[in-house]
């Protein structure tokens, strides 16, 4: 019998095409390179897949009635949960400019390229030509990011550009994404075609921008976590969700070009090493790109996404540890949580008479809360009293009236209303779910310093890298509890040092050296393996009075 073939067409893109009967429009979409974003990877439960639809679709099922409710009826579907069963009408909403961090503290460096080494591996000397580039490669859970570095004078970065990761799709955390790509052989070879079209894309767009011609290109240098470099090469990740957690390779490789998948005609790619499955190569590179490892004081370096990758410094002595924060500090599994883009709440501040000031990103209409707004949210509520430490809601009676209007009920459970035109608010689940983050990164933060034996009020330094704290108050961190009682040291956000730790061993020879003689240097500690951690976690999880 000849398969059914059904026609959805994409507005406002004008964009239609046939795919066979019960197939869900996000699987249409992915396969068409459409933007549309699912995090948990089609399971119905984050709802960031939203689209206004009309036609032959099947009838929505209870999880997905009771997560939309009245906005059935005005065609909203979950596009992971609708199948076609006839011809179709999808409306995308439009997609906002995705927004990250791009630079990175830096320290100085003598200029040295690693490729004039690499390439001169037979015996005979090489010279690079008048005009040649590199590209730095940071590829996150999250975001990719690529700097073009002139390779000819300085070494210096000329440009820069981001964008989704387009794995996301797939799922918002790396266990999601491994779970995803064990399914199936094919699963991991699709989830490295989204990331190579993803680098590939950002490669063209910073080459286009300055002039430069692809053959150009000679070094390419990344910097990621251990799952990302995993899938990049084509290697199911599994082993890293499973114990004992080991990697399949952690260590420097090289490829050409080519042979990866990379749109750049002949150039070496070299894969920075990982220390363990959850700390990876973009941890050792921001470490490099600080001079973390040679701070003479007790020193704490933190990187905030989905994991909360931390390295303790004690005279020298580093041991460095992955808690699993959740994608809640990025904006994700919050009800009205979104990336940090155009139109995202990213900052909130409420005076002592109950008035609420907003800072979005960009110019468009607020779309909802990325991290760091939904941390400032929690944190001055938290300071308001309106959030109890115990994470649950105050009473309304207890609190100013301009605040004690904004406490409605959702779902049958209290929740903070923000912004009544976007109907942007914080809900008790989304509370719980920053009270688990927090906690997670608070009690790992506090067994390193008791692995080193040294009070958290003798750590004199901490850095915290990545976009989560571009827009951030340092403030909100202490309040919330996500940096622990007794840590009162100054805090420097530093950008992203993974690009810069990718490019410093790009354009240093003895960065690169440097970057294997701390993966061997450096003490790994695995928290399951640490009987003290539930106890820790669970300490951390009430807000500090």
């Amino acid at each position: 019998m000849k398969e059914k073939l059904c026609e959805i067409t994409f507005k406002p893109l004008g964009v239609k095409v046939k795919v066979p009967e019960n197939t869900t429009i996000i699987e249409t979409a992915v396969k068409n390179n459409l933007p549309l974003e699912g995090m948990c990877n089609g399971r119905g439960t984050c709802g960031k897949c939203l689209v206004q639809a009309s036609g032959m679709l099947s009838q929505p099922q209870t999880d997905e009635k009771e997560r939309l409710g009245s906005m059935l009826s005005d065609s909203w579907r979950l596009a992971c949960q609708a199948k076609v069963l006839g011809n179709v009408e999808v409306f995308l909403t439009e997609k906002q400019q995705f927004r990250t961090i791009s630079g990175g503290k830096n320290k100085e460096y003598i200029f040295d390229p690693l490729i004039i080494r690499i390439l001169g591996k037979s015996g005979e000397s090489f010279f690079l030509p008048k005009r040649a580039y590199g590209i730095a490669v940071d590829i996150g859970t999250t975001s990719i990011v690529v700097g073009l570095i002139d390779l000819n004078s300085d070494g210096k970065e000329i440009t820069t550009s981001a964008c989704l990761n387009p794995q996301t799709q797939y799922g918002a955390d790396v266990i999601t994404r491994i779970t995803y790509a064990h399914q199936y052989a094919q699963n991991v070879l699709k989830l490295k075609e989204l990331v190579l079209n993803g680098i590939n894309n950002l490669i063209s767009k910073v080459c286009n921008e300055k002039g430069v011609q692809l053959q150009e290109i000679y070094h390419i240098t990344v910097a990621a976590n251990n799952t990302m470099l995993h899938l990049l090469v084509g290697v199911d990740p599994f082993p890293l969700a499973v114990t004992p957690y080991e990697p399949i390779f952690v260590d420097y490789q090289e490829y050409n070009s080519t042979e990866l998948g990379i749109a750049v005609p002949n150039a070496v790619v070299s894969l920075l090493p990982s220390l363990s499955a959850f700390v990876g190569a973009d941890i050792l590179a921001g470490v490099i790109a600080i001079d973390f490892h040679k701070i003479a004081v007790p020193a704490l370096f933190i990187d905030i996404g989905t994991n909360g990758e931390i390295v303790a410094n004690v005279n020298g002595k580093l041991i460095a540890t992955s808690s699993a924060a959740g994608p809640a500090l990025e904006g994700m599994n919050i009800y009205c949580g979104c990336r940090a883009e155009d139109g995202a709440i990213s900052g909130v501040r409420i005076e002592e008479n109950g008035q609420i000031y907003i800072v979005t990103i960009g110019s468009a209409k607020i779309k909802g809360l990325c991290g760091s707004g939904l941390v400032e949210l929690v944190a001055e509520l938290v300071k308001a009293g309106v959030i109890l430490p115990t994470g649950r809601f105050a009473q309304s009676t207890n609190l100013p009236g301009l605040l004690a209007q904004r406490l409605i009920e959702h779902d049958g459970q209290p929740a903070f209303l923000l912004d009544s035109n976007s109907m942007t608010m914080l809900t008790q689940k989304d509370v719980r779910q920053v009270q688990l983050a927090k906690a997670a990164i608070a009690a790992a933060i506090d067994i390193l310093f008791q692995r080193l034996k040294v009070e958290l009020d003798a750590v004199e330094k901490v850095y915290i890298a990545g976009a989560f704290g571009y827009h951030l108050k340092k403030e909100a961190l202490k309040i919330i509890g996500l940096l622990p009682s007794g840590l009162n040291s100054e805090v420097e956000f530093v950008g992203n040092t993974a690009k810069e730790g990718a490019r410093l061993c790009m354009v240093n020879q003895a960065a690169a050296d440097e970057i294997i003689t701390l993966q061997n240097d450096i003490e790994s500690l695995e928290l399951s393996y640490a009987p003290e951690f539930m106890d820790n976690y669970v300490d951390h999880m009430n807000f500090p009075s």
